[in-house]
């Protein structure tokens, strides 16, 4: 999307993205983009006009639906996603999406070869 002049002006002079401790000097705006989607808005409203029967539907405004292991999944079968704090509700989605135990060996794999997280992190597919 192409931003009016005065608006990139404007941007490129007193905003940039947010930056978390680990990553340290600042990185032009370009870096940040991402060819995939964010798994979460898309999941989530996926999710939200999906029937107890596995039916989607037509729907359109906001969802507050949050995905838990309780609630389960019930049109999302494998998931492009980054790696996600502890305790989020994002974590608690991808417990549903492949169990607890399966999170377990991907993040302690994660961690041993120091992936990044987190606007630079690394990317991975999970399957149930």
């Amino acid at each position: 999307m192409q931003l009016p002049h005065p608006i990139q002006d404007y941007l490129a002079r007193y905003g940039f993205p947010i930056r978390y401790g680990y990553v340290r000097k600042q990185w032009p705006a370009s870096y940040y983009q991402s060819v995939f989607v964010t798994d979460v808005a898309v999941v989530r409203a996926l999710e939200t006009v999906t029937d107890s029967e596995g039916m989607m539907h037509p729907g359109e405004g906001w969802t507050r639906l949050v995905i838990t292991p309780q609630r389960g999944l019930r049109a999302v079968n494998a998931m492009l996603t980054g790696l996600h704090e502890p305790y989020s509700t994002h974590l608690a989605m991808l417990e549903a999406l492949c169990g607890l135990e399966h999170l377990k060996i991907t993040y302690q794999e994660a961690l041993r070869k120091r992936y990044l997280w987190h606007e630079f992190g690394d990317l991975h597919l999970i399957l149930p």
